[in-house]
């Protein structure tokens, strides 16, 4: 079966293919999550926007995470890994999260998950 479609007749079915792999590896390498693995001596710990997900092994001390971001609708999920009684506290460089100053994550393998809502506002999905 021939590909008659104009994308084609424009530009070729060679040009078609390759822009289509491009489109798909760029579309492919965007959508990937970022991890920052830390602990405690990396606390207080700041996110970037090249880190969506937040690994911590909070087993030799506690440790805090400060969310900042410029964009709204960005996401940062925050991990903890161990079993210790150290907390997670996540707070904001500014604004609050759900309404409070800071949030803390206690148990073993629990995930939160902070959409930035606003300027000055996170929001825990």
């Amino acid at each position: 079966m021939t590909d008659t479609s104009w994308a084609t007749q424009l530009l070729g079915a060679d040009t078609l293919s390759a822009s289509r792999a491009v489109l798909n590896s760029n579309f492919n390498a965007a959508r990937r999550l970022s991890v920052a693995s830390i602990d405690n001596t990396d606390s207080p710990y700041t996110t970037s926007d090249i880190a969506d997900v937040v690994s911590v092994d909070a087993s030799s001390g506690a440790v805090s995470v400060t969310l900042d971001s410029s964009v709204v609708g960005d996401v940062v999920h925050v991990t903890k890994r161990d079993a210790s009684a150290n907390a997670i506290t996540v707070s904001a460089t500014t604004g609050t999260i759900n309404g409070a100053a800071s949030v803390s994550i206690t148990t073993q393998y629990e995930t939160l998950t902070f959409c930035r809502i606003g300027a000055s506002a996170w929001a825990i999905l």
